[in-house]
């Protein structure tokens, strides 16, 4: 090899040391194209790498479940890319869970990602070969307006009536009061658009405040804002 050719190597290396993302995600034309809902199974040896291209056409919320026959720390992560190699979910914001009994592995995470195309990179870093299984759904992102509340009524003893204007796309409320204005130590109930707070002290009055919370297939919550505050004194 040439002078000139050495030169090159070196600076391609590192290059690739640098920027080791932007390098995989770019060679990644072998990828597979994946298929939501469907689960995907397959064998890496060490320090290899698999990759599966998928495409948003809206902000979505994707989750992404990968389980494994070796242990998260021996080295078998997930991340996803954008074209240029840009890092949107990195590894860290999974969690892994060892199941004792079958000594498999599961990582999983969700997280909102705008309208494009992407990369799920499968990186095997062990001493051994892995074995594992990749499972993702993806569903229109929800964005909930900040709720209303209505009214707080004191109709009955040491019992305050609260109700909200309802927020579409919503699956519930999460309600919050407190006798300090900060919410120090909040009492917190989830119900529909209208809720009863009981065991209250007469005399006294009650910072309240609501947010709206919907819930996606893959089973987690998403919240809007939190609600004016509304202030309220029993009566009764």
């Amino acid at each position: 090899m040439g002078k000139i050719g050495k030169i090159a190597l070196v600076l391609v290396l590192c290059f690739s040391m640098i920027c080791p993302n932007k390098v995989s995600a770019a060679g990644a034309s072998d990828a597979f194209d994946y298929v939501w809902g469907e689960t995907y199974s397959s064998r890496l040896n060490y320090s290899s790498e698999r990759y599966y291209k998928f495409d948003l056409s809206e902000k979505s919320n994707l989750y992404i479940e990968l389980v494994t026959d070796v242990d998260y720390y021996n080295g078998c992560w997930v991340t996803v890319y954008d074209p240029d190699g840009n890092v949107i979910i990195s590894s860290d914001d999974f969690t892994a869970n060892k199941n004792s009994v079958t000594g498999l592995t599961t990582q999983k995470t969700t997280r909102i990602v705008p309208e494009g195309s992407y990369y799920i990179k499968i990186r095997s870093q062990g001493a051994l070969a892995v074995n594992y299984s990749l499972f993702a759904t993806q569903e229109p992102a929800i964005e909930l307006s900040r709720p209303k509340i209505k009214t707080v009524k004191n109709s009955k003893s040491q019992k305050l009536s609260v109700t909200v204007d309802e927020v579409n796309d919503s699956t519930g409320y999460e309600y919050q009061y407190s006798l300090n204005e900060n919410f120090g130590n909040p009492t917190t109930l989830t119900g529909d658009k209208s809720i009863k707070l009981n065991n209250l002290t007469k005399g006294k009055s009650y910072y309240i405040r609501v947010r709206a919370y919907a819930i996606y297939g893959a089973g987690n919550k998403v919240y809007s804002a939190w609600s004016i505050v509304k202030i309220a004194k029993v009566k009764k």
